[in-house]
């Protein structure tokens, strides 16, 4: 045990041994090892197992005149032709059809003097449920990739980039598996081309199945084993370095979130869940996948809540459900950690039916701290 003041003689040996090596071991302060992420700007969460987490606005100081189409901006960075306009004063369903130094031409006049934030974004909706599509053929690309190709043409590509699909019902069993991370890496009208993290033996080419992209936990079968949690990331997500086995992280969080279910079962219950979890990083060597991998999830601090007990097949919007984690106490012991400030939809009856279609996060914030004891 160490002493202050430490004294000039022998007896104080050890006592300046463990001055000096806890000196050594790092600061004691409590400002050390502090990541943190937090964003105000609206944004849809894409489901994806990998960034991006959700879209990313851009969000300007604005000023306009009623009825005017023109948009004065600081600068005008970061905003394209196509992305949506929203603010105080913007038209409805406004779009950007000119971008200039320091103002955006929008398609929809201005409904009212603008002076304040302008939202700038690239699609006004990122989907969470694709329904089932059947498959003609599916082809083995490498162990890590395939192609399959859909039985009918899409009228438009189906999934984005990074959407993680469910692959069932295929001639080839090893082909039917979640692809996430990186998931989709390419997708048109009448195929789409999964990778995964897992690699597959080589095998000849499927027939028939279907593929579906979803957020949701279905509803429970009788008898069968209860489906986990699927844990949608949001794009609050911190780094961590633990040095020694009894330093603490100190995790806070905040999540505003509103989402659009639809159900299609007379009777369905939904189940919402937010939840601070974090994840052991280890180093892989191989080349294709990347330097490091994540181990399945550890729940730090997690709120539960039924939100929606559905009478009748329709749709249902929950607005601005607020989530808000005090300064919790996580003690993993030494190594690298990623902190996820994550949400789950869950259909808890038995019989029930429901998804997820589409999730809008506002005001969040993730933030870890470690504390050397």
């Amino acid at each position: 045990m160490s002493k202050f003041p430490v004294e000039y003689n022998h007896q104080d040996s050890d006592s300046l041994v463990d001055a000096v090596n806890y000196l050594l071991s790092g600061p004691s302060n409590l400002g050390q090892f502090f990541t943190g992420a937090s964003s105000y700007g609206t944004s849809q969460m894409t489901g994806n197992f990998r960034p991006p987490y959700a879209t990313t606005p851009v969000i300007k100081n604005g000023l306009g005149a009623s009825g005017s189409t023109t948009i004065e901006v600081a600068d005008s960075e970061g905003i394209r032709t196509g992305m949506t306009v929203t603010g105080t004063g913007v038209g409805v369903a406004a779009v950007v059809n000119t971008v200039n130094a320091d103002n955006v031409v929008v398609s929809v006049a201005n409904a009212d003097a603008v002076s304040g934030l302008v939202q700038f974004d690239n699609q006004t909706t990122t989907p969470l449920f694709v329904a089932p599509i059947a498959l003609a053929a599916g082809t083995y690309i490498d162990p890590y990739t395939k192609q399959f190709n859909f039985a009918v043409a899409q009228p438009s590509p189906p999934f984005q980039e990074g959407n993680s699909l469910l692959v069932q019902g295929t001639s080839v069993t090893d082909y039917n598996i979640w692809y996430r991370g990186p998931g989709v890496i390419e997708c048109t009208t009448t195929y789409v081309i999964l990778r995964s993290v897992a690699a597959v033996t080589a095998a000849g080419p499927s027939a028939g199945g279907t593929v579906v992209f979803t957020a949701t936990v279905p509803a429970p079968t009788v008898g069968a084993t209860p489906l986990p949690d699927r844990w949608i990331s949001t794009d609050q997500t911190v780094n961590s370095s633990v040095l020694g086995p009894l330093d603490q992280v100190f995790v806070s969080g905040q999540l505003n979130n509103s989402f659009t279910v639809v159900t299609t079962a007379s009777a369905t219950t939904l189940k919402y869940s937010v939840a601070i979890n974090r994840y052991s990083a280890y180093p892989t060597a191989d080349p294709n996948v990347p330097a490091y991998l994540y181990s399945s999830a550890t729940t730090v601090a997690r709120v539960d809540r039924e939100v929606l007990t559905a009478a009748a097949a329709g749709t249902y919007n929950i607005a601005n459900l607020e989530t808000i984690f005090n300064t919790v106490t996580d003690n993993p012991g030494s190594g690298f950690y990623l902190y996820r400030l994550e949400v789950c939809w869950r259909v808890t009856t038995t019989g029930g039916a429901g998804q997820v279609t589409a999730s809008t996060i506002g005001l969040r914030n993730l933030t870890a701290q470690v504390i050397k004891q």
